[in-house]
């Protein structure tokens, strides 16, 4: 699950659809992954068909869930990527790889976790440890994914990232143990949806321009 001012204010971030999401975490993907915290890709040649999705009834809790967040894109291209990169990969037809998404986001707000715990996007600087405490309180135990904010030497949460079981019933501990790209560090930046949004340009220098009396007999 990414936080949408992170993505959208990280050092390189693409340009993203205004006004910011900051109204949970959002879907990045459902990645299947080995023991060894490998993940397989683009397993098999099964075609995305936005068709199905729609029969489905689902469109709805996609756009919610799983935005793209790209400038201009639209949320059925961020998805057909994740089907064909990840889904091919996993044990289930293309309707039933994101309906099953949907439910397991459907059970998580993070948002409200880390909030009730203090922890709120204000650009202040806030522990892993209670960042962890605080999904720990709800039996979950993620993996903190954290990105350069921009223009400066500090980092920020950036995803949640959660492990399922093989079935996708319930949450498990993942194989991977180590945080990334935290740069070792114990306190990140939890960023605010402002400051995601770039600062309005200066205004042009006034030109000051002398004018010229007409000369006096």
């Amino acid at each position: 699950m990414q936080w949408p001012p992170a993505t959208c204010s990280g050092l390189l971030a693409p340009a993203c659809n205004r006004p910011i999401i900051s109204y949970n975490f959002t879907l990045h993907g459902l990645w299947p992954e080995n023991n060894s915290g490998s993940s397989p890709a683009a397993c098999q040649s099964v075609p995305f068909d936005i068709s199905k999705l729609t029969k489905a009834g689902i469109i709805n809790d996609l756009n919610k869930y799983w935005p793209n967040l790209l400038l201009g894109q639209k949320n059925q291209i961020f998805w057909k990527h994740e089907w064909q990169k990840h889904g091919t990969c996993s044990q289930w037809d293309l309707v039933d790889y994101f309906k099953e998404s949907i439910k397991l986001a459907e059970t998580l707000n993070l948002l409200k976790i880390l909030e009730s715990s203090g922890i709120k996007p204000d650009d202040q600087l806030h522990r892993i440890v209670d960042i962890k405490k605080a999904f720990k309180a709800h039996q979950l135990e993620p993996l903190i994914k954290c990105n350069t904010k921009n223009k400066s030497d500090s980092y920020q949460l950036h995803e949640i990232r959660l492990c399922v079981n093989k079935v996708g019933m319930h949450f498990e501990k993942c194989q991977r143990r180590a945080d990334m790209g935290c740069g070792g560090l114990q306190q990140i930046i939890f960023p605010s949806a402002q400051s995601a949004t770039p600062s309005p340009p200066p205004p042009p220098p006034k030109v000051l321009r002398r004018t010229s009396s007409s000369p006096k007999f």
